[in-house]
């Protein structure tokens, strides 16, 4: 699995789950535990939000590709602490603009 938004790759440790939508658009969830991962999916995610529109380049386990523009509909982290560790949760929604 493979994802990058605005030509920053999202850490490929931190994909759980890639899944491309027949309509165009991609689902992206994951988390991060360990600090490099923490700071890049920070640096990737801290500059976009809901209703932007973004670059974007996904893969998902079968190698099946979706590249071009789309809308962010959904970004949503949640941040926690487990047992001492700090934890980045993540989902992303791109709906492909044609």
């Amino acid at each position: 699995m493979y994802a990058k938004i605005n030509g920053e790759e999202i850490p490929p440790d931190t994909l759980s789950l890639v899944i491309l939508a027949l309509g165009g658009g991609a689902s992206i969830e994951g988390e991060a535990i360990n600090e490099q991962d923490r700071q890049t999916l920070a640096t990737v995610l801290a500059p976009i939000k809901e209703g932007d529109t973004v670059e974007f380049d996904v893969e998902d386990n079968q190698f099946h590709r979706l590249h071009g523009v789309g809308e962010i509909q959904l970004l949503k982290t949640e941040e926690e602490g487990v047992g001492g560790l700090m934890r980045i949760k993540y989902t992303i929604a791109i709906q492909y603009i044609p």
